[in-house]
């Protein structure tokens, strides 16, 4: 825009003053500051503070890169140049900028551009400001969702956002209710994490299913200048338990119309996260256990066997655990009796494990056992004799029980440090001791 072009004016219609004018922009229109084509600061418009967590004072003959990260002042150059070149457009596409604040701390802003430069009486670029904090945690609380199986992970952004949706000075989420208490609570703001997960009000609210407003001395635990808080139910699902999103704020009173409508919508966002987590939880568990037995799977045990012998643990060995008369089982009482003795091999294997030892079911009546602190074969005879006890006793089926064996293959890791070849030595051990007769055990190496 050159300068002796001006920008059109639509006036308004009735009567205002130019002070009641500037009244009413400064309390219900946007944030802007005035800068110069340097970028020095000339004029700071009412609410501006709120936005930028900046007062005013502070503002005020500054110039505006002061207050920008470095790895964005390219960018605000960009910007700039085209605002003052593209002044006949308006304010058009307004950018996101993370402010630096003086206690070291950032603020997300959207900033829209209006070039004014040649206009008598302003000869500046007007900057309209608004708080973009709670965009950036929603933002922030999405990547998460999609990507994080951790809930205090994905909840952490979700309630910044909130709290800086609904001007609250604390938000937090407890999840996980047993009827007596919480598995946890997520807050918005540092220092957080000891935050009671159990007792008033937020059991009262799983409980009920109501909301419950307090305020002055019944205020529950949470940030230090609160003087009121909002409680409100998040109801229970087949994948999660009840949760509860608490608010808490400066100011006594019930929340605003407003609050509430945004409270009414991100608690949909809350319960997505519990679900959402729950269900990522629950895959990825499925991912690496057995689903009839509970115990590893096959590329689970594989997994935690290279990774033993990639960082060069000592003295370990694998076990291969082959049933020796399961099939008669299910042939005569049915693969739901057999699904009832495979369970029960699992839990007696799991019993006579030491600690560190990892069992896993490879398929069918295979399992294997991943064993540490093993320094010879006179101790892996020792184990395999614990494991071979586990399943000496009869298992019960229908209208009786029944007697399965069961062979022992154990190989020691000694120099082998490749997971497959390790697991080879421990079959080979394994179909060793089934050619002579099974119900025994055999080490190699």
């Amino acid at each position: 825009m050159t300068s002796d072009e001006t920008v059109p004016m639509r006036p308004g219609m009735g009567e205002l003053s130019d002070a009641s004018h500037r009244l009413v922009v400064d309390r219900t229109g946007a944030p802007f500051i005035l800068i110069d084509r340097h970028g020095q600061i000339r004029h700071v418009s009412g609410l501006v503070d709120v936005a930028v967590g900046v007062e005013a004072e502070a503002l005020l003959g500054r110039n505006i890169t002061e207050f920008l990260r470095e790895d964005q002042l390219d960018l605000a150059d960009e910007a700039l140049a085209e605002v003052e070149l593209g002044g006949r457009r308006g304010a058009g596409v307004p950018m996101v900028f993370a402010l630096r604040r003086p206690d070291g701390g950032s603020r997300w802003v959207e900033i829209a551009g209006t070039s004014f430069l040649g206009q008598p009486g302003i000869d500046a670029i007007a900057l309209k400001i608004t708080s973009w904090e709670p965009q950036h945690h929603l933002a922030e609380f999405l990547v998460a969702l999609l990507e994080e199986p951790n809930l205090h992970a994905v909840l952490g952004p979700l309630v910044r956002s909130i709290a800086a949706s609904t001007e609250a000075v604390g938000v937090a989420v407890h999840h996980g209710f047993d009827g007596t208490g919480f598995a946890g609570a997520v807050p918005s703001w540092g220092g957080g994490s000891d935050l009671p997960t159990g007792g008033s009000p937020w059991c009262d609210v799983a409980r009920t299913m109501s909301p419950v407003w307090l305020e002055g001395g019944d205020v529950p635990e949470g940030p230090g200048d609160a003087a009121s808080c909002w409680s409100m139910p998040i109801p229970a699902s087949d994948a999660v338990a009840p949760g509860v999103l608490t608010v808490w704020w400066t100011n006594p009173g019930r929340p605003l119309l407003g609050h509430r409508h945004v409270l009414d919508r991100t608690a949909g966002y809350v319960r997505l996260a519990l679900v959402r987590t729950a269900e990522h939880q629950r895959l990825q568990h499925l991912a690496g256990h057995d689903a009839l037995t509970g115990v590893a799977n096959r590329a689970a045990f594989r997994t935690h066997l290279a990774r033993a012998l990639a960082i060069g643990e000592d003295h370990l060995a694998v076990a291969f655990c082959d049933l020796d008369r399961f099939k008669p089982v299910n042939d005569t009482y049915g693969h739901r009796a057999g699904d009832r003795v495979l369970v029960e091999v699992a839990a007696r294997l799991r019993s006579r494990l030491r600690m560190g030892d990892e069992l896993a079911r490879i398929g069918g009546d295979e399992f294997t056992v991943l064993l540490r602190n093993v320094p010879d074969a006179a101790v892996a005879a020792q184990l395999a004799d614990r494991l071979l006890l586990a399943v000496a006793k009869p298992f019960p089926v229908p209208d009786g029980e029944v007697r399965v064996g069961m062979s022992v293959g154990i190989a020691l890791a000694g120099t082998v440090t490749n997971a497959d070849d390790l697991l080879s030595a421990a079959d080979e051990a394994l179909y060793a001791c089934k050619r002579a007769g099974g119900g025994n055990r055999a080490v190699v190496g």
